[in-house]
C-alpha cells in the first residue's frame, strides 16, 4: 500500500517525543555494519510469522550507501537515555522544500515502528517536506495505524504460483 502522512506542525502531537532521538549514521564510518546487524537481528527475534526480506549489514550497506545514483540517509534511534540503538531508520533526502519525503525503511524490533514512523516524520517536516510517503504490505499498514497514514491505494500485487493436486474438475467449481 502507498501510505502518506502530512508533516505539518502539531499533525502528530502527543507522542513522547521528548523521550527518542534520531542520530544521523554516516554510510562510512566504521560502527554502521555493527550497527546494522544488531538491528536486523532484533527484528529477526520479534518477526514471527510475518515473511520479511534480509536487512542485514552486507545487504542494507549495499542496497542504501553504495548506490551512486540515490542519496539516502540512515537514522539510529534511540530512547533520550539508552546510547545502544533500537533501529535504524532509511530516508531519501527530497530534491526541493515541498517535495515529499519517503520513508524507505526500518530495520529494528517491530515494536518501535510506530515510532521509527514518528521520527521519521520529524525528519521529513525538519527537511521542508510537505508529506512522507512509504510503500507498506498490509501487515506493516496495520502495524503504523496509530500514526493514522492516508492509505494512497495499491503498490503492487504479488502473486506466486503453486503446484497444485486438483483436477480441471475440481479447478471449475472454485469460480
Amino acid at each position: 500500500q502507498n501510505l502518506q502522512w502530512q508533516t505539518s506542525p502539531g499533525a502528530h502531537p502527543g507522542r513522547q517525543r521528548w523521550l527518542w532521538r534520531t542520530q544521523p549514521l554516516a554510510p562510512n564510518a566504521e560502527h554502521l555494519p555493527s550497527i546494522l546487524e544488531q538491528a536486523w537481528q532484533a527484528m529477526r527475534q520479534e518477526v514471527g510469522d510475518y515473511t520479511i526480506g534480509v536487512r542485514d549489514a552486507a545487504y542494507c550497506l549495499w542496497r542504501f550507501t553504495q548506490r551512486p545514483d540515490k542519496q539516502y540517509r540512515l537514522f539510529a534511534l534511540r530512547r533520550l537515555w539508552d546510547r545502544q540503538p533500537l533501529g535504524v531508520l532509511v530516508m531519501s533526502q527530497p530534491s526541493y522544500p515541498g517535495e515529499a519525503a519517503q520513508w524507505l525503511d526500518w530495520i529494528g524490533p517491530l515494536r518501535h515502528m510506530e515510532q521509527a514512523c514518528l521520527a521519521a516524520l520529524r525528519i521529513a517536516s525538519q527537511d521542508g517536506a510537505a508529506a512522507m510517503t512509504a510503500w507498506a504490505s498490509p501487515a506493516v499498514a496495520q502495524w503504523l495505524e496509530g500514526t493514522q497514514p492516508i492509505i494512497l491505494g495499491s503498490v503492487a500485487e504479488i502473486g506466486i504460483l503453486t503446484p497444485s493436486d486438483l483436477d480441471p474438475d475440481q479447478a471449475s467449481s472454485l469460480n
